[in-house]
């Protein structure tokens, strides 16, 4: 199936109009001809499909023959990504956004951000032809520019959702506060399972090796996170002890999670 997008229809459209550089497209290009079925988004999870009954390279006339309501997404997703100093990569992320269900996009200026403007005009066209590309009737709203800290500062409610029941809601302005909170978890989790040794749950003799992991990067006595940063600290890691801190840390999570205790993500 092709898509095609006219922001413009509503579900009393009797008719589609397209542009004159659509319609020159459509008849040039596709070598569409009346009588061909044509199908169009509005961008709205609308889908209107119907007949070509004139058609030129100056105009395309379609008569609409059937109306479907697709179901909206049961969320509301929003991203605010800094802009990236190669446009190819900016104009990738927004095909994929679109693709897996992103619904609302601001571009940020942060502290080091380099590109302090966008193609707005062309941002937009790149999310219409992912949208008709991956055949979705919903198109994302690109947002204006915006610093972060205007970012963060936005006091829109969001809320979480799962099974349609509500879990909890909260304001943008408490993201950092809570993004502190997650962080606190983990730093327990991963102190706990550097100190914890002996074999894992479950009747397969694992043994745990997240303690054995630590003691081959420092020789101190771990007995609080300051601990852990205060050894981090004292000098200047390889590039491969690095990796080794950072399989340490995850294999001191996964451990955790298998023996039942906190589940969090692994810290990499």
């Amino acid at each position: 199936m092709q898509l095609f997008y006219l922001p413009e229809l509503s579900k009393s459209s009797k008719i589609a109009q397209f542009s004159k550089e659509e319609s020159k497209h459509i008849s040039k290009v596709l070598r569409k001809k009346i009588g061909d079925n044509i199908v169009i988004t509005n961008g709205k999870n609308f889908l209107f499909e119907g007949m070509i009954s004139q058609i030129s390279k100056n105009e395309c006339l379609v008569n609409i023959n059937n109306i479907k309501k697709r179901t909206p997404l049961p969320y509301s997703l929003h991203v605010g990504i800094s802009l990236l100093k190669s446009n190819e990569r900016f104009e990738w992320f927004l095909e994929k956004a679109n693709e897996i269900g992103v619904t609302e996009i601001t571009p940020l200026i942060c502290e080091r951000t380099e590109k302090k403007f966008i193609n707005e005009k062309r941002f937009n066209k790149i999310l219409i032809s992912s949208m008709k590309q991956s055949l979705k009737t919903f198109l994302p709203k690109l947002n204006p520019l915006k610093k972060l800290t205007d970012f963060v500062n936005m006091e829109s409610k969001n809320e979480l959702f799962m099974n349609g029941s509500r879990i909890f809601s909260f304001t943008i302005s408490q993201i950092p506060k809570n993004i502190k909170k997650l962080f606190s978890i983990m730093k327990k989790c991963i102190l706990k399972g550097v100190k914890t040794e002996g074999v894992l749950p479950g009747g397969l003799n694992v043994v745990r090796r997240s303690k054995v992991l630590l003691e081959n990067l420092i020789t101190s006595t771990i007995t609080s996170w300051k601990d852990i940063e205060t050894n981090i600290n004292k000098k200047q890691w390889k590039f491969n002890e690095i990796n080794q801190w950072v399989s340490c840390f995850a294999m001191a999570v996964n451990e955790e999670n298998a023996s039942m205790g906190r589940i969090v993500t692994a810290p990499t």
